[in-house]
């Protein structure tokens, strides 16, 4: 999946070189508020060694860690789409794997009436 992403940036991902590695992702929107039965969209926008960006939210895995307040599509058609379900508040993070290591972030998400 990164090689893709790099290929996609312009870069190689062959093993002779090493191309830029992710040292950061933004998640937008932060802290939002939402009601119940209502969505929210997150975006992920990934950060890289070499001063570039992409967006990584069809690439990323995406997770709630409270899904009877909020659930969020991880794969499909609309990855980091959430969607309120009772109220309560709900972490959601995002997570990009590269080798070894896997960069995230996270943000709450609120549901109300």
């Amino acid at each position: 999946m990164f090689c893709l992403l790099l290929a996609l940036m312009g870069a190689s991902c062959g093993s002779s070189h090493s191309g830029p590695t992710l040292t950061g992702i933004d998640i937008t929107p932060i802290s939002p508020i939402i009601h119940v039965s209502h969505v929210q969209q997150f975006t992920a926008t990934g950060h890289f060694s070499d001063g570039t960006t992409a967006d990584l939210t069809i690439n990323a895995n995406w997770s709630s860690d409270d899904t009877t307040v909020a659930t969020i599509e991880n794969l499909g058609t609309q990855p980091g789409l959430a969607t309120g379900k009772n109220v309560g508040k709900a972490n959601i993070t995002v997570s990009f794997a590269q080798g070894s290591s896997t960069v995230n972030a996270s943000t709450d998400l609120t549901v109300e009436k």
